[in-house]
């Protein structure tokens, strides 16, 4: 659903970067701009650098930047609509709904989402209370402590028919909404009831931290009850793309770089309440690629660690190359028969579950190891296809590198013979070539016309780096009107009529190309923003302008511990002529260069000596201009 232009350039002017960012890293003032450590590389030094006046920010460690958008997208692994949204409730700006069916429906969602959320803080105050106390006793047993438990919203949905509709009805919600969200049923009289009662209650967000459902356990002493139920699949709650945890886990997820996956609510409060932090949870349901894209906004490294049963050891070898299909980096913690990870912390604390993280073998020997705790590879037919099975999830692997590997520590495992190796690479053959005939076959079936839309503008619009633009090739001269022109459309304005600036004034081909860049934004007031927002731009082009406009702003702190005081004013007008004048002078000494070549090669042209000699006075006046405007 698009939002209007208008809206998001008040979320954007309204946003401070510097308030924005620094809910997640500690900033300081350096100069004009804030500095701090990148959240995006480990680093010591600060060579993260915000700009509050401008809007942007950029490491200079690992070139990551963008606007307070981006930031957020790159940050929480949000999509740019999301990132609106999240500005949007924070400085509480109202985005409109368009008229029509979609309005409608976004008007649907909206109510969901604050149904389940006033469900949310209802369970959690009736667990305080004295029909809550199974509840309760049951997450103090499971060693949840009070901070989980109000972190996670915990709580307790009472055993009666229909108090929590009841209330939500009171508050103006409709019998259809809590239906459809699911919190309620209705049955064949066409009374509603409340779906969860007596239960422990689990609450389910999305990673962005709306609430979308819930699981329930039952505390009660009902035994024609199921133990464990789950919201309804609805509009807004789909088991098998979610990941329990994924909210309050992410950063942590993206710090480490890698997660841990454990199966259930309870195992991955446990590891998180023991400082496992970057654990997640696929909610009892078999591990899904849409998991997996999710997960991979934050890390594309994936620990393992279910229960270490028949049914927990066959669930990890199936996700394990459903993720290596997915272009993770797999490894799997092999537990005891009869544990699970919360049993393993319970019985012997974090620090073994460490040593299991830390022991966590690669998914080639979990399998290998799991096929002889089978025995099952004991004949020729078993090893042919324990074989088959492992090269065709090895054969998976996007990155075609680590095939060679896997199969060589393979040919290790299984001691295999050289002709036996070479029959593994017939295998390989075979199974890419499947591999590329199913691929041509969904390319021909599945073509979105979405795509034509989407990409349809774009074959029209510069590719920027076919024109070859070299960071380091760029003057700092050149820099320096590029970061006047990024100012806004009147100081590009500016110099273009006042100080004729235009693409041949500039040295480098990297800079041509980059102000040619700069003149096709140059319809919008704020070339930069415009910039960044171009879809069509490489995150590489886009990091550089913001590198570039943000040249010369990254001072010492030296200068205010000495001085105690602000730059210098500096006079635009004349720097820009003295620009000019370095310009116009490198390309008189490239001149110079070549004339003198021609001399030495054809020392009896006088014209060669005559344009020698024009040069050196042209170079003569040029360096008495600098000198003046020095």
């Amino acid at each position: 659903m698009k939002i209007p232009n208008d809206i998001i350039e008040k979320i954007k002017s309204s946003a401070d970067i510097v308030d924005v960012i620094g809910e997640f890293i500690d900033l300081r003032k350096r100069g004009q701009n804030y500095i701090g450590l990148c959240p995006f590389h480990n680093e010591k030094t600060p060579s993260f650098t915000v700009s509050q006046d401008k809007g942007i920010y950029k490491c200079f460690g690992c070139g990551k930047a963008g606007n307070v958008f981006s930031f957020l997208q790159q940050y929480q692994g949000l999509n740019f609509y999301e990132a609106v949204h999240v500005l949007a409730s924070k400085y509480g700006i109202h985005i409109p709904i368009a008229s029509g069916e979609s309005s409608s429906l976004a008007g649907k969602y909206e109510a969901y989402y604050e149904a389940l959320k006033e469900a949310a803080e209802f369970y959690s105050k009736y667990l305080r209370r004295k029909e809550g106390a199974p509840a309760l006793q049951y997450f103090h047993k499971r060693n949840f402590s009070d901070n989980i438990i109000e972190k996670f919203m915990l709580g307790f949905s009472p055993n009666d028919w229909d108090s929590l509709s009841k209330k939500l009805i009171k508050q103006g919600f409709s019998e259809d909404t809590l239906i459809e969200c699911g919190l309620v049923g209705k049955n064949e009289s066409g009374k509603i009831y409340d779906r969860f009662r007596g239960r422990a209650m689990f609450t389910i967000k999305d990673y962005i931290g709306r609430v979308v459902g819930f699981g329930a356990r039952l505390v009660t002493d009902e035994k024609n009850q199921a133990k464990y139920i789950n919201s309804t699949q609805s509009a807004i709650y789909d088991k098998s793309k979610l990941l329990y945890g994924m909210f309050e886990s992410k950063n942590a997820v993206r710090d480490k770089k890698f997660a841990i996956l454990v199966e259930g609510y309870a195992d991955y409060l446990t590891l998180f309440s023991s400082g496992f932090e970057n654990v997640i949870a696929s909610s009892g349901t078999a591990l899904t690629l849409e998991q997996l894209h999710l997960l991979g906004r934050f890390t594309k490294n994936i620990c393992f660690c279910f229960d270490g049963d028949n049914a927990g050891i066959n669930a990890a070898l199936k996700g394990s190359e459903l993720a290596l299909k997915a272009g993770f980096d797999v490894s799997v913690i092999t537990l005891p028969e009869n544990d699970d990870p919360d049993s393993i912390i319970q019985k012997h604390g974090a620090v073994q579950m460490e040593y299991m993280i830390r022991d966590a073998e690669s998914f080639l020997d979990f399998k290998y190891k799991q096929a002889k705790r089978k025995s099952s590879i004991n004949t020729a037919a078993e090893l042919s296809e324990f074989v088959k099975s492992t090269v065709k999830a090895i054969v998976s692997i996007p990155d075609g590198m680590q095939h060679d590997f896997y199969i060589r520590k393979l040919a290790g495992l299984l001691d295999l013979s050289e002709s036996q190796l070479r029959q593994v690479y017939k295998f390989r053959g075979q199974f890419i070539n499947e591999l590329l005939d199913k691929e041509r076959k969904s390319d021909s079936d599945d073509i979105n016309p979405i795509d034509f839309l989407i990409n349809s503008d774009s074959q029209t619009a510069i590719n920027y780096d076919d024109l070859m633009i070299i960071p380091d090739s760029i003057l700092n001269e050149e820099r320096i009107l590029i970061k006047y022109a990024l100012k806004g459309i009147d100081d590009f304005t500016t110099l273009i009529e006042r100080h004729d600036i235009g693409k041949d004034t500039f040295h480098s081909e990297s800079a041509k190309a980059i102000f040619a860049l700069l003149q096709s934004h140059s319809d919008k007031d704020d070339i930069l923003q415009s910039i960044i927002d171009d879809e069509n731009l490489t995150e590489k082009i886009k990091s550089l302008i913001i590198e570039i406009a943000l040249h010369g702003e990254t001072q010492s702190e030296l200068w205010h511990k000495k001085f105690q005081a602000d730059e210098p004013r500096v006079d635009f007008d004349t720097i820009i002529e003295d620009v000019k004048n370095k310009l116009k002078l490198y390309k008189i000494k490239k001149k110079l260069l070549e004339v003198r070549q021609l001399m030495i090669n054809d020392s009896n042209n006088d014209y060669h000596k005559q344009r020698f000699l024009e040069l050196l006075r042209k170079e003569k006046d040029l360096n008495s201009l600098i000198m003046k405007y020095t």
